[in-house]
């Protein structure tokens, strides 16, 4: 009974440690295991188990007292503790196969049946309280995100288990054709057809797997590229702040020099001075521009510094309604056309460039029209293409306008004539009306 009662005293350190391993979550509570380890001694006492039925209670009881220790909610309490329960069997045999039966072939000696399963818990104890200590060593001194190599092996190790699993099947194809008991020809013929089975599923979960972490990927790339254009957009919104109070500083001496020009009855200087004055006002405006909406602010006023001195830019309409749309589909959208125009604009040799841009918005939609002139007769195709020089990722980019302007329930267009480029984006309008 004593080794029963170390065995689960051995067992519930596993699962804890076990728990922080695999998931970076510590237990919350501990009474459930005091408690159930109370339960586990008297039900030892009253109905006597033997040895065998002991080991697998052991684990089952354990299993169970962990569902109460851990803080999380729904079905996925459950999932948690069903795949760490997987985890630490495979890796419980593993140790079993590995040491034991290592120490049977080398000593030729079979070890104490009643202190084996003991023995194979400890070792595997010891292994995985050293994993979490390696783990809280490597986060707390070096600042590594363990999560982040294993992510980026995940590919690696689909393949590594699919071949697995594929020599299985093999093994077992193999047995049966070698087997001459019908009963075992068909369970070895079962168990070959149930591997194949696995590596079909798990090439789709490999699928799955490329797919979501690309998608992933794009969207921290869309996010780290907002927040760049956003801490621009904020230094812009501080120099004009710095401008505005220099300008207001200096109008009480502004009003004095034409006052004494007033004095002096000269017309024409007056009115330089005064268009002098409107030119400053004007360039401190046309340092941010205001929409109402702060998402499309950021990238109007992001791009705006990237035109050229000799383009003109206008906006027009403001954004007085809520959008029922993410920031990061916002960016991608607005991101990728603003960069198409600016870029097209800086490249064309003319004169009299500009970008307008015009927001309509109504009871249920919003309307925001980008407009970019053209080199003469560039537009007279009608058709989508570009003049860069990176068509394939300037291809991905109206893709991804696409996909974000569909996933919101919107509709884009985008329309050549011989002069301009007309590209118009509409958005469905949030039902809270908050911004």
């Amino acid at each position: 009974m004593l080794i029963t009662v170390l065995s689960f005293l051995i067992e519930v350190i596993k699962y804890i440690f076990g728990y922080y391993v695999c998931y970076s979550k510590k237990v919350v509570r501990i009474w459930p295991f005091i408690a159930g380890g109370i339960i586990f001694y008297a039900v030892l006492i009253i109905f006597n188990i033997n040895r065998t039925e002991s080991n697998v209670f052991v684990t089952i009881f354990t299993v169970f007292l962990l569902l109460f220790c851990i803080d999380v909610k729904g079905y996925r309490r459950f999932l948690y503790i069903l795949f760490l329960f997987f985890i630490m069997t495979c890796f419980d045999e593993i140790i079993n196969i590995i040491f034991i039966g290592s120490y049977r072939l080398i000593t030729n000696m079979e070890i104490i049946r009643e202190y084996e399963y003991l023995l194979n818990l400890l070792l595997s104890a010891i292994i995985i309280i050293s994993f979490s200590f390696i783990k809280t060593i490597f986060i707390k001194t070096y600042s590594i995100k363990i999560n982040e190599p294993i992510r980026k092996m995940v590919n690696i190790l689909i393949i590594v288990i699919g071949i697995i699993i594929l020599v299985t099947a093999t093994g077992f194809q193999f047995l049966s054709r070698s087997l001459e008991d019908s009963k075992h020809i068909i369970f070895a013929s079962i168990m070959c057809l149930a591997s194949y089975i696995g590596i079909g599923g798990l090439g789709l979960f490999f699928a799955y797997t490329n797919k979501l972490n690309g998608e992933l990927e794009k969207q921290v790339e869309t996010e780290q590229h907002f927040n760049i254009m956003r801490e621009k957009y904020y230094q812009t919104l501080l120099e004009k702040e710095t401008d505005t109070k220099m300008y207001r500083h200096d109008l009480i001496n502004h009003l004095i020099c034409l006052s004494e020009i007033a004095n002096e009855e000269n017309i024409d200087k007056i009115q330089d001075y005064i268009h002098n004055l409107q030119k400053n006002i004007v360039n401190i405006q046309n340092k941010a521009f205001f929409t109402g909406c702060n998402v499309l602010d950021i990238f109007i006023n992001y791009y705006a510094q990237v035109l050229e001195a000799n383009i003109t830019i206008d906006v027009k309409g403001k954004c007085t309604c809520g959008l029922a749309i993410s920031d990061v589909d916002m960016c991608v959208i607005f991101s990728n056309l603003l960069q198409n125009a600016v870029e097209h604009l800086n490249q064309q040799k003319r004169e009299g460039k500009y970008l307008k841009i015009n927001i309509k918005e109504g009871d249920v939609f919003f309307q925001v029209q980008i407009i970019n002139s053209l080199n003469n007769g560039i537009g007279s195709t009608k058709e989508l293409v570009t003049t860069k020089n990176d068509k394939y990722n300037h291809g991905y980019g109206l893709q991804n306008i696409k996909e974000a302007i569909n996933r919101n329930d919107g509709s884009f267009s985008i329309e050549f004539n011989d002069y301009e480029c007309i590209a118009n984006v509409v958005l469905k309008i949030s039902n809270n009306q908050v911004i």
